[in-house]
């Protein structure tokens, strides 16, 4: 095995342990029950969290250039067992509006880049598959966040299954700091000094045209995420344990989905991972919209949105990389990532003001939009590095 294996299994895991972020449907209805508040309400603290986690990673960007990837994972690590163990203590929204949203997201946002930026060094020569490996722990997270929210909740109630978790997170956070480490300057030096700074990334049109695309597919499925374990207690009467393990399927979907891309991304071009993940966002999109009362089809559709979701997530920063080299990587995917927040704010905000029905035809129609935009620009999309 290669000594740089270690370090991509050490960010998987990191990634494993930042994710839980997709698990946030299976207790929301106990956090619910718990504060007696309105399911409008209850999406108060994804939704902040969603933001600060993507407006925090340019942040995450700037640290790691000034203080390097140990110290920046120190913070990013506090502020999220924090996170975590200070939600025990809430007794309002809003106090879960700040120990799960704020300090939850920022850490979350500082902590995304670390990995990010070990791999894309100690694997130049294999960017997009191991992206894809990397980012796979960020989505499947939600699969064992599932399961052992489960087990906390039914044994000890939501407040004890926050502190436990947190313990957990703690452990794992704590053991993965050793193996934090870039290759040495000396034995890199092309990667350091090979890519464009973040000032030269926003004027180009490359920018933009990522920018957009992943704010219209963060849209769709960062909101389909959020309700998809409720959409299932709802219009199909099952109980949180039963929905907790289709959001665990949904979990390994999210996770093959960026190795799937990142590959994609990487050996076929950015033009062609977006024409196949926008045609399955349409298709995803009429399965609601004509089938939407069948148990499977719905099944269906989630799994390509959650699947999607993971591919962009793939597709973003090795596009980024790409595009812009890997000298200001951390920086210049701070500023793309931001789309993430943009996209989950118009998508979360959308849902409070359309059925379902019309959300999944916006979904139909801009998917629309989308493969028709890239394909027409195809010749102005080209990957530099």
């Amino acid at each position: 095995m290669e000594q740089r294996i270690k370090y991509l299994i050490n960010s998987f895991v990191i990634m494993l342990a930042g994710g839980t972020v997709y698990s946030y449907s299976i207790f929301r209805k106990p956090v619910e029950e718990y504060l007696n508040i309105s399911s409008v309400q209850s999406g108060l603290p994804f939704k902040v969290f969603l933001m600060l986690f993507a407006f925090s990673m340019p942040l995450s960007g700037y640290l790691i250039e000034k203080l390097g990837v140990r110290k920046t994972y120190i913070i990013g690590s506090f502020m999220i067992v924090a996170s975590w163990i200070s939600s025990y203590f809430i007794n309002s929204i809003w106090c879960f509006i700040f120990t799960y949203g704020v300090l939850g997201g920022v850490g979350t946002g500082i902590i995304y880049g670390v990995p990010l930026k070990v791999v894309s060094l100690w694997f130049s020569d294999k960017k997009g598959i191991a992206t894809g490996i990397t980012v796979a722990g960020f989505g499947l997270s939600s699969f064992a966040a599932a399961q052992i929210f489960k087990f906390f909740i039914t044994r000890y109630g939501i407040l004890l299954s926050f502190f436990y978790f947190g313990l957990v997170i703690f452990a794992v956070l704590f053991l993965c700091y050793f193996n934090v480490r870039i290759p040495d300057r000396d034995l890199d030096r092309e990667n350091y000094h090979t890519g464009y700074d973040t000032s030269f990334v926003l004027k180009d049109k490359r920018f933009y045209i990522l920018y957009i695309c992943f704010v219209f597919a963060c849209s769709v499925s960062l909101t389909s995420v959020s309700f998809t374990a409720s959409y299932f207690i709802d219009f199909f009467n099952l109980d949180i344990k039963k929905a907790s393990y289709i959001v665990s399927v949904m979990a390994v979907l999210n996770a093959t989905g960026r190795p799937f891309y990142g590959y994609i991304s990487d050996r076929f071009g950015f033009i062609s991972a977006c024409i196949i993940s926008f045609s399955m966002y349409f298709i995803a999109g009429l399965l609601f919209i004509f089938a939407g009362n069948y148990f499977y089809s719905v099944l269906l559709g989630f799994m390509i949105i959650w699947f999607n979701l993971g591919g962009w997530l793939a597709i973003a920063p090795v596009s980024t990389m790409r595009f812009f080299g890997l000298s200001h990587y951390a920086k210049n995917y701070g500023a793309v990532y931001t789309a993430y927040g943009i996209g989950a704010l118009i998508g979360m905000n959308m849902i409070n003001f359309l059925n379902y029905n019309l959300f999944f035809i916006y979904s139909v129609i801009f998917a629309s939009i989308m493969t028709f935009a890239i394909f027409a620009n195809r010749k102005k999309i080209k990957y530099e590095f």
